[in-house]
């Protein structure tokens, strides 16, 4: 895993608020996955060789369930939106790249082209251990909301 489930799941959040084409908006949510994993940050594939197979699986659901829950808060509290299958199209596209890297690397399937995926997200990705790892993404969805909401 990269950047956090989390982490980019708010980010797509934040596009599907802003941008409603799904044409669009999709495709650049899929696009700010590799954005994302450019800055330095921490997430539970950190350390992910010190961790047993079953331990990241399981760090890993966690974030998958936090990812979702405040997408949908930040969607429909803060954004004020309401259109559900925009959101979680675009929380999907904005995590799709670790959806198919996590298939070699956490559930071992020796497909080309997960090896393929994570080995491209290997060459982009930015470590930075917690809680600097952790300040990153958070700045970086606050940057993103105050870039499209407060400017734009």
């Amino acid at each position: 895993m990269f950047m956090t489930a989390t982490g980019h799941a708010l980010v797509g959040a934040l596009i599907a608020g802003k941008i409603s084409n799904p044409l669009i908006s999709v495709p650049l949510a899929f696009a700010s996955h590799f954005v994302c994993d450019y800055i330095p940050h921490w997430d539970e594939g950190t350390y992910w060789r010190k961790k047993s197979r079953l331990r990241l699986f399981n760090e890993t659901v966690v974030d998958v369930v936090i990812s979702l829950t405040l997408s949908f808060v930040l969607y429909r509290n803060i954004l004020l939106q309401s259109d559900y299958v925009s959101l979680y199209l675009c929380v999907f596209a904005a995590q799709f790249p670790d959806w198919i890297a996590s298939m070699h690397l956490i559930l071992g399937i020796n497909n080309p082209i997960f090896i393929w995926v994570e080995k491209v997200q290997g060459g982009i990705n930015r470590k930075l251990d917690k809680p600097w790892g952790i300040v990153t993404q958070a700045c970086t969805v606050v940057l993103l909301y105050t870039v499209l909401y407060k400017i734009f």
